[in-house]
């Protein structure tokens, strides 16, 4: 089906520099939306006859950095997803909020930052999380002013984040949040060498397992294996080889198109 120009909202149009694709899962296709140019300029306009610039204490880029983004903010572009199986679509991004659509389409992260765009100047920055429906847009916020980016697992069951020395795991079904690491005493998951003034990132995750089952977590050296429904305890893979030796120990993926680690194979 082609979805015509003239279902887009008003001032909006289907963005011919957008990409068309299908989801992973080959049940819906994703496309984007862009605002409508302007076809002529207003004969009582300043272009051209007046360069002045506009700052502002509110604004949350500077003005020279506007100049820099002006163009592609002109040229920005929302994601939308069209449902293969009703035949509806949904606009997801906006403005303020960016998305990543699951593989089946059936659920979305959204992470909205304008709420921290001022405070990041003086390094408080932070972004709020939500799942966002795709076939209605309705989102639903799950966490508030995280400091790390929060991320969907490859089956879409869960949404990780790293936040004040843990990681975390928000079940998407049932609203459940646990700590992955908090039962791994005297091991930091985040970078043990950070000598800046600001928060120290986390070493990241190596994957999950086939399902969702299992989340592997990296520390400096070695690789963790943790629960994300918080019923099995955490277990050392790599068994403290790793930061008894002072090598670390990474996963290596040789399968870019297999979204899961397989446990069952060398």
């Amino acid at each position: 089906k082609v979805i015509a120009g003239t279902d887009a909202p008003a001032g909006m149009l289907i963005a011919e520099r957008g990409r068309v694709d299908f989801t992973r899962d080959g049940n819906a296709v994703t496309f984007a939306l862009a605002n409508v140019p302007m076809d002529s300029i207003p004969a009582d306009s300043l272009t051209d006859k007046a360069v002045y610039d506009l700052w502002h204490w509110q604004d949350t880029k500077i003005q020279p950095q506007q100049k820099l983004d002006a163009a592609r903010d002109r040229n920005r572009t929302y994601s939308a997803v069209y449902h293969l199986g009703t035949g509806k679509w949904t606009q997801l991004s906006n403005d303020s909020l960016q998305v990543t659509l699951s593989d089946n389409a059936k659920i979305a992260l959204g992470l909205n930052s304008v709420e921290y765009a001022i405070p990041q100047f003086w390094g408080e920055r932070g972004a709020d999380a939500y799942l966002v429906d795709p076939a209605t847009g309705k989102k639903s916020l799950i966490a508030k002013k995280l400091r790390g980016n929060a991320q969907l697992s490859p089956g879409a069951n869960y949404v990780t984040w790293f936040d004040d020395g843990q990681w975390y795991a928000y079940a998407t079904a049932t609203g459940k949040k646990v700590s992955l690491t908090a039962a791994i005493a005297n091991i930091k998951f985040q970078d043990e060498e950070f000598d800046s003034p600001d928060i120290p990132p986390p070493y990241g995750l190596a994957g999950w397992t086939t399902g969702d089952k299992r989340v592997l977590v990296y520390d400096r050296f070695d690789i963790w294996e943790t629960d994300p429904a918080g019923v099995a305890a955490p277990k050392n893979l790599t068994e403290g080889v790793g930061r008894s030796a002072g090598m670390a120990f990474r996963l290596v993926d040789l399968d870019r198109e297999d979204r899961f680690i397989d446990p069952t194979q060398p």
